[in-house]
């Protein structure tokens, strides 16, 4: 049982952090095609989503390089001191909850970011601060889970832990894809709309697996006595204090954190990656443009037109009414 528990545990964790990633690569597409002004082939969402704006219902942004700039690099404000948090949170408070909290929350800023886009710049730089702060506490909630509930499968536990950076850059590698599909077809606020519903539904799918296992107690003795008997030189009480969270009444040592060499050099590391690595997802657009002489749209909205031209052709047009003319039109242009 502790280890169909322990799989659960890995598997929602895989799940929400590869939707924050996802998540995250929506904006990195979405702005260079607003800024374009380019609202996707069916744009009925976008003249429903975008209403209360009156007059023109087609939102076009005219943010510069610099505040477009300032948008991305706002979310490390947040970001990099909640992953300190964040730790201090999972290890007062359930992990589970903290990690269900920061997807949740992530979610929701997450549909509402392109109406934070349309109305004022300063709205979507408190928004993006705020996905920092939120998205900043998942990453120690998710470590806390995993070692929680992997105390004693020590093999399993290293595949399990090392394989976290691959669900990161798959939910990258996905996200990229995902996102330049959907945006051609139905405008560059749908991503938003569409991952956002999707943690909402994985937030309610790992507290579906909480009421079946109860998660936020912990493992329970008999979880322990499993997770020792796949170990050969382990005693109970050292896998108890390895796998159980310690008292919430032990101090934590923040000064010594704050103050020590290796603590700060980690900070600033992670500073200087995420920003280099968002300098080049912020500038390609650019830069791929300009040596290609194409709108950054072009090569996705031809590779969806062909896409949708083969669901048509090879899928069920009699379903739709107007799927055969829609055939029609894209033959033609074809």
């Amino acid at each position: 049982m502790a280890k169909k528990k322990s799989v659960a545990v890995a598997f929602l964790v895989f799940g929400g952090l590869f939707l924050q990633y996802v998540m995250r690569t929506t904006i990195t597409i979405a702005i260079p095609a607003a800024v374009e002004g380019y609202h996707g082939l069916n744009t009925d969402l976008e003249d429903i989503f975008f209403r209360w704006r009156g007059g023109t219902n087609k939102l076009v942004l005219n943010y510069t390089q610099l505040e477009v700039g300032a948008i991305f690099g706002t979310f490390y404000i947040g970001y990099i001191p909640s992953r300190l948090l964040g730790g201090h949170l999972a290890f007062r408070f359930p992990a589970l909850r903290v990690f269900q909290v920061s997807l949740l929350v992530t979610s929701l800023l997450h549909i509402w970011a392109p109406i934070a886009l349309g109305y004022h710049i300063s709205v979507i730089i408190i928004i993006r601060i705020l996905r920092g702060l939120t998205e900043g506490i998942a990453f120690p909630a998710a470590f806390t889970l995993l070692v929680e509930w992997l105390p004693s499968f020590t093999a399993d536990r290293a595949r399990i832990i090392t394989t976290v950076p691959i669900v990161m850059y798959l939910g990258f590698g996905t996200g990229f894809f995902l996102n330049s599909m959907f945006l051609p077809l139905f405008g560059w606020f749908s991503p938003f709309a569409l991952f956002g519903i999707f943690g909402i539904l994985w937030t309610a799918v790992m507290e579906t697996f909480n009421c079946v296992f109860d998660f936020t107690q912990g493992p329970t003795e008999d979880d322990m006595k499993d997770m020792v008997k796949g170990r050969k030189s382990s005693s109970t009480e050292s896998v108890k204090m390895n796998g159980r969270r310690i008292s919430n009444n032990t101090p934590i040592p923040w000064k010594a954190m704050m103050t020590s060499g290796a603590v700060l050099s980690l900070v600033l590391c992670e500073a200087a990656l995420k920003c280099g690595q968002h300098l080049v997802l912020l500038y390609a657009p650019t830069i791929f443009s300009q040596v290609g002489k194409r709108s950054i749209v072009e090569p996705v909205e031809e590779a969806s037109r062909h896409a949708h031209l083969s669901l048509l052709k090879h899928g069920f047009p009699t379903l739709n009414p107007s799927a055969q003319l829609s055939k029609q039109r894209l033959v033609a242009e074809d």
